[in-house]
């Protein structure tokens, strides 16, 4: 008996400490994982060195030009994270992309935006979709018919753009501030028909963008 009770007692120890040696790897790991979680949101060691987009080209069929191709975001540890046209297989055709463009660089190097334009008939592109890529993923892609204009605040944390129609109206219909910490979106209706397009108790970054002579013309600088 007390030999059997000392296998016995031998056998639970060692059962307890494989439980405790696992149960501390298992919280290292876990430690390991937050501290690199932590030093990301704190202070990436990556920036955002350069974003283009690879030049357009024509299908000699259709004559139908692309204005641009893919979007490539260069780092400063040499890595880089390709965009690829949408629909690339139909991209000549009614309703597919056409290229990007205003492609910008914030100033905290860690986001950069850009505008996927589509062609809404057979000749004619327009920046459709707004884009806003931080920290290795894109966050947000929003689309309220056409952009008009956009610019950023806040050194790239927060974001305005006005939407509206390409033709027919003085004023965009909507303005919008993005929220690129909290990752939320605000919108501002306009007076679509009568400038100035917002009452003077409008918040200060819709009026910010209002006031920009830019929005006059759909964005297709």
């Amino acid at each position: 008996m007390r030999l059997g009770a000392c296998v016995g007692f031998l056998a639970l120890s060692l059962s307890v400490a494989a439980h405790a040696q696992t149960h501390r790897t298992l919280l290292s790991r876990a430690e390991a994982a937050h501290q690199r979680q932590f030093a990301f949101l704190a202070g990436p060691t990556r920036t955002i060195v350069k974003a283009y987009a690879d030049p357009g080209d024509t299908d000699p069929k259709t004559h139908h030009r692309t204005t641009t191709g893919n979007l490539h975001i260069l780092f400063s540890d040499g890595s880089q994270i390709v965009e690829k046209l949408r629909g690339d297989e139909r991209r000549y055709a009614w309703n597919s992309q056409a290229g990007f463009s205003h492609i910008t660089i914030a100033k905290d190097r860690q986001t950069v935006v850009w505008t996927e334009d589509y062609y809404v008939n057979a000749a004619t592109p327009y920046p459709l979709f707004l884009v806003f890529f931080r920290r290795g993923r894109i966050i947000f892609r929003d689309s309220s018919a056409m952009l008009w204009n956009w610019h950023f605040l806040d050194n790239g944390d927060r974001a305005v753009a006005a939407w509206g129609t390409a033709h027919g109206t003085a004023c965009p219909f909507v303005y919008k501030l993005y929220n690129l910490a909290t990752r939320t979106i605000t919108a501002k209706d306009s007076d679509a028909e009568i400038k100035p397009c917002l009452h003077k108790n409008a918040p200060e970054w819709a009026l910010h963008l209002a006031n920009d002579d830019n929005t006059d013309s759909p964005a297709q600088k």
